[in-house]
């Protein structure tokens, strides 16, 4: 008689494996989306036997109870548990976006009998999230983390793999899941970098190295809980993620007063990813403090709205120096992934922002060899890094005499096609030590097709 796939699946069980499913994934859920992709796949049109067809269902199913179970999934499904816990289940279009930029193929990697592998993993210009199992030599037992959020690694390095710089990485912490057999050697987490202002961009077409050293796993219930250590250099090569998905949003005009301060805020530059919003505001000084707070409206296509705060990052006293404007560049990570087709709009105060559709297109300039000695402050300047949109203008230098640096005069000049110079001052950046950085933002809309090369000082430097 007739025999449906899905009677052949009912009642077996694979008792050889012990590798529970992905946390917050039932059986049930499991055999819904093997048959899922069973009948989304495409193959020539043959027949097949009953019992091949069975064979065929079987092997499936037998690969997804393994380790090869969370391949099954992309990263939209592997995140949905994590971003659950702070929000909605993500949506099919959230989902479809987060495999879109992320990525399922970094292999595990063993230390000291424990076993770090990672299951997904998703990033953006300023952000990094790991999916990660822990696993533990057999005997161990591991505590009860519960959703405890903490931070787990004694160290973190990252460095360029081709160039081996050191690359700032900004903040590490841990969200634990869920934990379907408690009491045994493993555990899931989602290991986390949020990264600030010039810090490494995760999807700059890089590869690079990220090193974990050492974890420690400290419950907070129940008080008297015990420490767990566990030594080990865990060095994963991340360079499978995509490029180019931040949108840049022409913000010139866009100011609002605050009621708090009394105050007029500018909003300077802001960027969107669908992990985070990197945004510069200035604002005069009349306080010590530095102002972080955005204020900035996400109107969607439905009508509803969602007001997001400011976030993470560092002030600047900007080319006026102190007792001027001040600037503030912070990170803002979203509690759920950002689908920008689903916004309409945003709105700065009474200043309407729309949203390009496009990825922010970049131009990078070819800085090597570009020392120049500016005999107005008696330094050498040495320009390490330029690169600019249509809007922005993001530098990195260093120089010799830290006293005489200044962010009024870079000594950049973007020069077009018909010989009209525009001056580039400091901006929002910083000077510290012996180097300087930062961004600065157009008052109009540069023409990308039109700039010919750059000035740095009496320094011609070329486009890539």
């Amino acid at each position: 008689m007739p025999v449906r796939m899905t009677d052949l699946l009912d009642g077996w069980e694979d008792g050889s494996v012990e590798l529970p499913p992905p946390a917050g994934m039932s059986p049930e859920r499991i055999k819904e989306r093997t048959m899922e992709q069973i009948r989304q796949t495409k193959r020539p049109r043959r027949r097949m036997g009953v019992r091949l067809l069975a064979c065929a269902a079987l092997a499936a199913v037998f690969t997804v109870s393994a380790m090869a179970a969370y391949h099954l999934w992309g990263p939209g499904e592997l995140f949905d548990p994590f971003f659950t816990l702070e929000s909605a289940p993500l949506d099919d279009g959230q989902k479809e976006l987060l495999d879109q930029i992320g990525a399922t193929n970094l292999p595990p990697v063993t230390s000291n009998g424990v076993t770090l592998t990672p299951l997904a993993a998703i990033a953006d210009e300023h952000t990094l999230y790991l999916r990660l199992r822990l696993e533990a030599p057999e005997g161990t037992v591991l505590p009860d983390m519960g959703e405890q959020e903490d931070h787990i690694a004694h160290g973190v390095g990252l460095v360029d793999a081709d160039t081996g710089e050191r690359l700032n990485w900004g903040m590490q912490k841990a969200r634990f899941l869920p934990d379907d057999t408690p009491g045994d050697n493993s555990l899931e987490l989602v290991f986390m970098l949020l990264g600030g202002p010039n810090g490494a961009n995760w999807v700059d077409g890089t590869s690079k190295t990220l090193t974990i050293t050492d974890l420690i796993l400290c419950p907070r219930e129940p008080e008297d809980a015990e420490k767990t250590y566990l030594e080990g250099e865990w060095s994963f090569s991340l360079d499978s993620f995509y490029q180019g998905k931040e949108v840049e949003i022409n913000t010139i005009g866009a100011v609002r007063w605050d009621e708090e301060t009394e105050r007029m805020v500018t909003l300077e530059g802001l960027t969107r990813s669908p992990l985070a919003a990197s945004y510069t505001i200035s604002y005069p000084v009349e306080e010590s403090w530095e102002f972080v707070d955005l204020q900035l409206e996400l109107v969607y296509k439905d009508g509803s709205s969602v007001t997001i705060d400011g976030g993470g990052g560092k002030g600047s006293h900007g080319p006026d120096g102190q007792g001027g404007t001040d600037y503030f560049t912070g990170v803002r990570n979203f509690d759920a992934p950002l689908d920008l087709r689903e916004l309409d709009h945003l709105q700065y105060g009474g200043c309407r922002l729309e949203i390009l559709g496009e990825p922010r297109a970049v131009v990078e300039a070819d800085t090597a060899g570009a020392v120049w000695y500016d005999e107005t402050h008696q330094n050498t300047l040495v320009l390490e890094k330029l690169s600019f949109s249509s809007l922005s203008l993001t530098y990195r230098m260093h120089y010799d005499t830290p006293e005489s640096a200044t962010l009024a005069d870079t000594g950049i000049r973007l020069v077009l096609a018909d010989g009209t110079e525009i001056p580039v001052d400091g901006g929002s950046g910083t000077a510290g030590g012996t180097f300087m950085e930062g961004t600065t933002y157009f008052d109009a809309p540069v023409p990308l097709e039109r700039v010919d090369h750059v000035l740095f000082g009496d320094i011609r430097v070329e486009l890539e």
